[in-house]
């Protein structure tokens, strides 16, 4: 797992934990719209060092927290029943198959 994939799910984990909307994370990292936090999340996004300072800090961690993976979610263990998404994480669960698919 690369660095920019651990910044990105310890981003979205963190800000699910907190119950921060992609908007409000933007706002407490300076200046990022909610499609910038979306982006970022999705691994669509470059980070400078300073992107990652602010980060770290608005989740009073420190970057080298934010750049370790973190151990498995407390709630689900990273593994949420079929169809559900972890609130506390974002961890999603296998999709349920369509009715009638063999």
């Amino acid at each position: 797992m690369s660095s920019k994939d651990v910044l990105t799910a310890n981003m979205r984990r963190l800000r699910l934990r907190a119950a921060w909307s992609q908007q409000q994370l933007g706002d407490k990292i300076g200046g990022w719209s909610r499609q910038a936090v979306s982006s970022a999340e999705a691994g669509q996004r470059a980070f400078a060092l300073d992107d990652v300072d602010r980060i770290a800090a608005a989740f009073g961690r420190s970057v080298a927290e934010i750049l370790m993976p973190m151990g498995p979610c407390a709630v689900c263990e990273d593994r949420p029943p079929d169809g559900m998404n972890c609130r506390a994480c974002g961890a999603e669960g296998a999709t349920a198959p369509e009715e009638g698919a063999a």
